[in-house]
């Protein structure tokens, strides 16, 4: 990996939204959960209790993360909608104008 292209991933990194950031951690939670439900399936077919039950409690400990997170995901996309309505409202022409008018008699 070469500066360049490690310049593009920090560029990358840094310019990610919330909602991205959440996109991402629900795709690694949901990997996760699957990967070790599988290997509990497995561990159960090999008759290996001890270890089932350990994988057993790690994938219920990812499980309610990933519960979690999408709670949060929805919540930062109904957050986000409000804003953009916010924007796009004329409350907010009508607010500005008022914050403008406050900041030239502070002067």
């Amino acid at each position: 990996m070469n500066l360049k292209n490690l310049k593009n991933f920090k560029k990358g990194i840094t310019e990610l939204t919330p909602v991205q950031l959440s996109q991402g951690r629900i795709a690694g939670y949901a990997g996760m959960v699957i990967g070790l439900s599988m290997a509990t399936f497995n561990m159960v077919m090999q008759k290996n209790w001890g270890f089932t039950v350990f994988l057993s409690f790690l994938a219920w400990f990812q499980l309610m993360g990933l519960l979690g997170e999408l709670k949060q995901y929805k919540g930062l996309k109904k957050m986000m909608q409000q804003v953009e309505a916010a924007q796009n409202s004329d409350l907010n022409d009508f607010v500005d104008k008022d914050v403008e008018k406050m900041m030239e008699e502070t002067k």
